[in-house]
Protein backbone atom coordinates (compact mmCIF):
# COMPACT_ATOMS: atom_id res chain seq x y z
CA UNK A 1 0.00 0.00 0.00
CA UNK A 2 1.00 3.08 -0.53
CA UNK A 3 1.97 5.55 2.40
CA UNK A 4 2.06 8.55 1.43
CA UNK A 5 -0.11 11.01 3.29
CA UNK A 6 -2.76 13.29 2.49
CA UNK A 7 -6.23 14.35 3.55
CA UNK A 8 -9.53 15.36 2.11
CA UNK A 9 -11.55 17.91 3.88
CA UNK A 10 -14.60 19.50 2.51
CA UNK A 11 -13.99 22.49 -0.12
CA UNK A 12 -14.57 25.84 2.45
CA UNK A 13 -13.71 24.54 5.44
CA UNK A 14 -10.48 24.80 7.39
CA UNK A 15 -7.74 21.76 7.24
CA UNK A 16 -7.90 19.40 10.86
CA UNK A 17 -5.40 17.75 12.13
CA UNK A 18 -3.20 15.46 9.76
CA UNK A 19 -4.07 12.02 10.02
CA UNK A 20 -1.27 9.34 8.81
CA UNK A 21 -2.18 7.67 5.56
CA UNK A 22 -5.50 8.12 4.19
CA UNK A 23 -8.32 8.69 6.35
CA UNK A 24 -12.04 9.02 5.34
CA UNK A 25 -13.88 10.81 8.46
CA UNK A 26 -17.67 11.07 9.44
CA UNK A 27 -18.68 14.43 10.06
CA UNK A 28 -22.40 13.50 10.11
CA UNK A 29 -24.19 11.06 9.60
CA UNK A 30 -28.10 10.97 7.94
CA UNK A 31 -30.31 8.55 7.39
CA UNK A 32 -31.99 7.36 4.51
CA UNK A 33 -35.50 5.18 3.86
CA UNK A 34 -34.85 1.98 1.95
CA UNK A 35 -36.90 -0.03 -0.41
CA UNK A 36 -37.84 -1.92 2.84
CA UNK A 37 -38.45 0.59 4.96
CA UNK A 38 -35.33 0.81 7.14
CA UNK A 39 -32.10 3.28 7.13
CA UNK A 40 -29.30 3.65 5.88
CA UNK A 41 -26.93 5.54 7.63
CA UNK A 42 -24.57 7.68 5.27
CA UNK A 43 -21.41 9.21 7.03
CA UNK A 44 -19.96 12.41 5.34
CA UNK A 45 -16.98 11.67 4.28
CA UNK A 46 -13.70 13.92 4.73
CA UNK A 47 -11.85 15.28 1.59
CA UNK A 48 -8.71 17.60 0.83
CA UNK A 49 -8.21 18.71 -2.97
CA UNK A 50 -10.30 16.67 -4.98
CA UNK A 51 -9.97 17.26 -9.00
CA UNK A 52 -11.61 15.96 -11.44
CA UNK A 53 -11.99 12.19 -12.23
CA UNK A 54 -15.12 10.95 -13.84
CA UNK A 55 -14.87 7.56 -14.65
CA UNK A 56 -16.97 4.73 -16.18
CA UNK A 57 -18.34 1.70 -14.69
CA UNK A 58 -15.45 -1.11 -14.70
CA UNK A 59 -16.96 -4.12 -17.02
CA UNK A 60 -15.91 -7.83 -17.20
CA UNK A 61 -15.38 -8.11 -21.14
CA UNK A 62 -19.00 -7.59 -22.79
CA UNK A 63 -21.79 -6.57 -20.88
CA UNK A 64 -24.55 -9.59 -20.39
CA UNK A 65 -27.32 -10.17 -22.27
CA UNK A 66 -30.79 -8.97 -20.67
CA UNK A 67 -32.58 -12.32 -18.92
CA UNK A 68 -35.07 -13.93 -20.14
CA UNK A 69 -35.39 -16.06 -17.27
CA UNK A 70 -39.51 -16.69 -16.35
CA UNK A 71 -40.40 -15.20 -13.12
CA UNK A 72 -41.49 -17.61 -10.74
CA UNK A 73 -45.08 -18.73 -9.96
CA UNK A 74 -44.34 -18.45 -6.37
CA UNK A 75 -42.04 -16.44 -3.75
CA UNK A 76 -41.39 -19.89 -2.20
CA UNK A 77 -37.20 -21.27 -2.87
CA UNK A 78 -36.18 -17.94 -4.21
CA UNK A 79 -33.17 -17.85 -5.72
CA UNK A 80 -30.67 -14.73 -5.89
CA UNK A 81 -30.78 -13.57 -9.91
CA UNK A 82 -34.44 -14.84 -10.26
CA UNK A 83 -36.82 -12.04 -12.30
CA UNK A 84 -39.99 -10.95 -10.56
CA UNK A 85 -42.99 -9.69 -12.02
CA UNK A 86 -44.15 -6.44 -10.52
CA UNK A 87 -46.61 -7.51 -8.37
CA UNK A 88 -44.03 -10.66 -7.35
CA UNK A 89 -41.76 -7.63 -6.35
CA UNK A 90 -44.21 -5.73 -4.59
CA UNK A 91 -45.16 -9.21 -2.45
CA UNK A 92 -41.24 -9.91 -1.74
CA UNK A 93 -40.78 -6.11 -0.92
CA UNK A 94 -42.81 -6.72 2.27
CA UNK A 95 -41.74 -9.68 3.44
CA UNK A 96 -38.99 -9.99 6.40
CA UNK A 97 -35.55 -11.54 4.90
CA UNK A 98 -32.85 -11.69 3.19
CA UNK A 99 -33.65 -11.26 -0.14
CA UNK A 100 -35.34 -7.89 -1.68
CA UNK A 101 -36.43 -6.96 -5.43
CA UNK A 102 -33.95 -4.85 -6.98
CA UNK A 103 -35.41 -2.69 -10.52
CA UNK A 104 -32.79 -2.95 -13.19
CA UNK A 105 -32.94 0.14 -15.76
CA UNK A 106 -35.03 -1.15 -17.94
CA UNK A 107 -37.98 -1.87 -15.54
CA UNK A 108 -37.62 -4.98 -14.42
CA UNK A 109 -37.75 -6.81 -11.37
CA UNK A 110 -34.69 -8.96 -10.31
CA UNK A 111 -34.11 -11.21 -6.57
CA UNK A 112 -30.92 -9.60 -4.69
CA UNK A 113 -29.94 -11.26 -1.21
CA UNK A 114 -28.05 -8.53 0.87
CA UNK A 115 -26.32 -11.39 2.75
CA UNK A 116 -24.97 -12.75 -0.77
CA UNK A 117 -23.12 -11.17 -3.51
CA UNK A 118 -24.81 -9.16 -6.14
CA UNK A 119 -25.27 -10.55 -9.36
CA UNK A 120 -22.90 -9.08 -11.98
CA UNK A 121 -25.72 -7.41 -14.11
CA UNK A 122 -26.66 -5.47 -10.90
CA UNK A 123 -23.07 -4.59 -9.85
CA UNK A 124 -23.03 -3.32 -13.20
CA UNK A 125 -25.47 -1.11 -13.24
CA UNK A 126 -24.84 -0.01 -9.68
CA UNK A 127 -21.13 0.58 -10.31
CA UNK A 128 -22.70 2.94 -13.97
CA UNK A 129 -25.10 4.98 -11.35
CA UNK A 130 -21.88 6.39 -9.67
CA UNK A 131 -20.25 6.28 -12.24
CA UNK A 132 -22.04 9.15 -13.29
CA UNK A 133 -21.28 11.44 -10.62
CA UNK A 134 -18.27 13.80 -10.51
CA UNK A 135 -15.36 12.54 -8.02
CA UNK A 136 -14.70 16.39 -7.58
CA UNK A 137 -18.28 16.84 -6.54
CA UNK A 138 -18.25 14.77 -3.17
CA UNK A 139 -21.89 15.72 -2.40
CA UNK A 140 -22.85 14.15 -5.88
CA UNK A 141 -20.40 11.18 -5.37
CA UNK A 142 -21.97 10.33 -1.71
CA UNK A 143 -25.37 11.47 -2.60
CA UNK A 144 -25.26 8.53 -5.57
CA UNK A 145 -23.46 6.26 -3.43
CA UNK A 146 -26.00 6.64 -1.00
CA UNK A 147 -28.97 5.97 -3.15
CA UNK A 148 -27.22 2.78 -4.05
CA UNK A 149 -26.81 1.65 -0.80
CA UNK A 150 -30.33 1.83 -0.18
CA UNK A 151 -31.40 0.02 -2.87
CA UNK A 152 -29.23 -2.66 -2.81
CA UNK A 153 -29.31 -2.97 1.09
CA UNK A 154 -25.43 -3.55 0.88
CA UNK A 155 -22.87 -1.22 2.12
CA UNK A 156 -20.41 -0.31 -0.56
CA UNK A 157 -17.29 0.13 -0.45
CA UNK A 158 -16.69 2.45 -3.68
CA UNK A 159 -12.81 1.96 -5.45
CA UNK A 160 -11.97 4.93 -7.39
CA UNK A 161 -9.50 6.61 -9.25
CA UNK A 162 -8.98 9.88 -7.94
CA UNK A 163 -6.64 13.24 -7.46
CA UNK A 164 -5.80 14.86 -4.08
CA UNK A 165 -2.78 17.06 -2.73
CA UNK A 166 -0.55 15.16 -0.28
CA UNK A 167 -0.03 17.09 3.25
CA UNK A 168 2.79 18.56 1.62
CA UNK A 169 0.79 20.01 -1.14
CA UNK A 170 1.75 17.90 -3.64
CA UNK A 171 -0.72 16.37 -6.50
CA UNK A 172 -1.19 12.87 -5.65
CA UNK A 173 -3.25 10.90 -7.99
CA UNK A 174 -4.48 7.15 -6.70
CA UNK A 175 -6.87 4.58 -6.56
CA UNK A 176 -8.75 5.06 -3.42
CA UNK A 177 -11.75 3.41 -1.30
CA UNK A 178 -14.24 5.15 0.31
CA UNK A 179 -17.26 4.19 2.23
CA UNK A 180 -20.16 5.19 4.80
CA UNK A 181 -19.24 1.63 6.88
CA UNK A 182 -18.98 2.58 10.82
CA UNK A 183 -14.78 2.17 11.17
CA UNK A 184 -13.93 2.07 7.57
CA UNK A 185 -9.98 3.18 7.39
CA UNK A 186 -9.92 4.24 3.84
CA UNK A 187 -7.36 2.99 1.33
CA UNK A 188 -5.10 3.81 -1.36
CA UNK A 189 -2.53 2.31 -3.49
CA UNK A 190 -1.52 2.03 -7.15
CA UNK A 191 -3.48 -0.48 -8.81
CA UNK A 192 -7.35 -0.77 -8.24
CA UNK A 193 -7.03 -4.55 -7.36
CA UNK A 194 -4.52 -3.40 -4.68
CA UNK A 195 -7.02 -1.63 -3.48
CA UNK A 196 -9.63 -3.99 -3.41
CA UNK A 197 -8.11 -6.51 -1.46
CA UNK A 198 -7.24 -4.07 1.26
CA UNK A 199 -10.89 -3.17 1.26
CA UNK A 200 -11.97 -7.12 0.87
CA UNK A 201 -9.37 -8.02 3.84
CA UNK A 202 -10.65 -5.53 5.92
CA UNK A 203 -14.19 -6.03 5.34
CA UNK A 204 -13.72 -10.15 6.11
CA UNK A 205 -12.58 -8.82 9.84
CA UNK A 206 -16.61 -7.27 10.36
CA UNK A 207 -18.89 -9.08 12.32
CA UNK A 208 -21.62 -8.78 9.59
CA UNK A 209 -19.01 -9.23 5.99
CA UNK A 210 -21.37 -10.78 4.03
CA UNK A 211 -22.96 -7.19 4.25
CA UNK A 212 -20.18 -5.36 2.06
CA UNK A 213 -19.94 -4.88 -1.34
CA UNK A 214 -16.82 -3.59 -3.24
CA UNK A 215 -17.67 -1.53 -6.62
CA UNK A 216 -15.08 -0.45 -9.07
CA UNK A 217 -15.52 2.49 -11.06
CA UNK A 218 -12.74 2.63 -13.60
CA UNK A 219 -11.47 5.95 -15.02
Amino acid sequence: MNDTEFRLIPRGTEPLEPLPGVRFESTRVHSKPSLCGGFYGFGVLTSDLLTGCSGAAETAGTTPAPSVSTPPETLDDLAVGDMLTDAQAKQLNGQVGTQRPYQQDDGSYIVIDVAQPLPESVRQEVAASIATSDSSDLASFFRKTDEESAATGKTLIVVRRMSASTLDGEPLTAWMASSAATGFPGFHGTTAEEVVAQAQAWASTTRDANQYEVVIIDG
